[in-house]
């Protein structure tokens, strides 16, 4: 009765503060939905509002929610195994237009894919009438309190996949005990990326044994193809670049992994010194924001070098050295041409570094800066495992992509110990998957 009123106490809490917050906050997000141009032919689903959804009663329904593009790829392998029950009927949530974009494209095919409705009592109740799931899944310890409230009130087991927690979340949460305790005590299991993140969740979670270290699900992937040549061909022609130089050698490739401000003029700084080395080398940066391809362009044209916008789709000729990857969801698919490849968001003043995980199921070893504090546990595991490199400032990071670059054996090497660590990751998604397949069962 006690731990019934406290829960009782905290959501009233939560949505009173909640109201004059989002009214607060409305022509923030009213500004950057036009900016960013997002989706307004689903505007409704953010309120709740969803098309009637058609499954049979006897199928279990799932509701998975990611927030990034790279947590909603991270559950492929997992939802793979899961499409494949006849008995269950997905449905996967996301809160941005690109994310959304991305889910279509992978899960569309089988799964309802939906926007996550805003965290206030009244659109939260909308969604899950319309919903009903028997199972929810969240990636990355997302917790919304409203919505972990409606799956305790109606009595749905709520996991976490992929769970991390950080020291510095860690010391945020112990700061309000009584409140992460709360918010936790909605979760009925966590499957976590590491022994210190589960360590840190048990701590505010009753029974810790529900917490089970299991690895990252985002590594648990099949590596990819190796292109062939007429897809190589084609994927350099469509940023401009040759296949072939004059000397007939194949056209070697530098890889700008969703960077950020600053780190562009590094990459086409160290390029240039490469560029007079081998002349068979170009290369492609593929930014974070791709609004930013003017400022990128500038730079280009400031050193006087060649090169082309995805965006404006495929050249008449074939001779740029360096391409603009300024188009959102083909990342996985243009890092297959990387001979090595930078990470972004990891020099400074940039913090907390990208997905490195399109390169490494690409198997293409990685270079990056000291800041890469949002993927912490994977960086040091490539690092363990030798097929990453991790340098203290810009000047270190110049010469290690120069020196790595002409040295075809040891990128040979960290290729080959990136596949292994893959294979090594790759039981992931079953272990979650047979978990989950028992738990339905009940």
């Amino acid at each position: 009765m006690c731990y019934a009123f406290r829960a009782l106490f905290m959501i009233w809490i939560y949505r009173i503060l909640f109201l004059p917050l989002f009214t607060l906050l409305c022509p923030y997000f009213f500004w950057r939905t036009r900016r960013r141009k997002r989706d307004w032919a689903h505007w409704k689903e953010h309120f709740g509002i969803y098309p009637p959804m058609v499954a049979s009663s006897r199928r279990k329904r799932i509701w998975i929610h990611g927030v990034s593009v790279g947590e909603l790829q991270s559950i492929a392998p997992l939802v793979e195994l899961l499409r494949l029950e006849r008995n269950i009927f997905l449905t996967i949530s996301t809160t941005s237009t690109t994310g959304r974009q991305i889910a279509e494209k992978l899960y569309g095919a089988y799964a309802r894919v939906i926007y996550f409705p805003i965290d206030f009592w009244p659109f939260v109740r909308n969604a899950w009438k319309c919903i009903r799931p028997d199972l929810v899944l969240s990636v990355d310890s997302e917790l919304w309190p409203e919505h972990l409230h409606w799956a305790r009130k109606i009595n749905v087991p709520v996991g976490i996949v992929n769970s991390r927690m950080s020291e510095r979340s860690f010391r945020r949460y112990c700061r309000v005990p009584a409140f992460a305790r709360w918010l936790w005590g909605h979760v009925s299991f966590v499957f976590a990326c590491d022994d210190e993140s589960a360590g840190r969740v048990g701590k505010f979670i009753s029974s810790p044994e529900r917490v089970i270290a299991v690895g990252n699900l985002k590594c648990s992937r099949q590596p990819s193809l190796p292109l062939k040549k007429s897809e190589r061909m084609s994927l350099l022609h469509s940023l401009g670049l040759p296949n072939l130089w004059s000397n007939g050698k194949p056209t070697r490739v530098l890889f700008g992994c969703s960077t950020w401000p600053g780190e562009e003029e590094l990459l086409l700084e160290t390029f240039a010194k490469l560029k007079k080395i081998d002349p068979g080398w170009c290369l492609i940066l593929a930014p974070r924001h791709v609004e930013r391809r003017g400022e990128i362009a500038a730079l280009c044209k400031r050193r006087e070098l060649r090169f082309h916008l995805r965006s404006e789709g495929a050249p008449r000729a074939f001779c740029c050295e360096v391409g603009i990857l300024d188009t959102t969801g083909e990342l996985s698919e243009f890092i297959r041409l990387a001979d090595i490849a930078f990470l972004g968001k990891t020099l400074p003043p940039n913090a907390g570094a990208q997905s490195p995980l399109d390169a490494v199921a690409a198997k293409v070893p990685l270079v990056c800066g000291p800041n890469y504090d949002n993927f912490h546990e994977i960086v040091e595991a490539l690092r363990a495992a030798g097929a990453m490199e991790v340098f203290a400032g810009t000047d270190a990071v110049k010469s290690a992509l120069l020196r790595l670059a002409l040295d075809e054996i040891k990128l040979r090497e960290m290729a080959s110990h990136m596949l292994h660590y893959l294979l090594a990751t790759k039981n992931v998604a079953r272990t979650i998957y047979e978990y989950i397949e028992n738990l339905l069962k009940t």
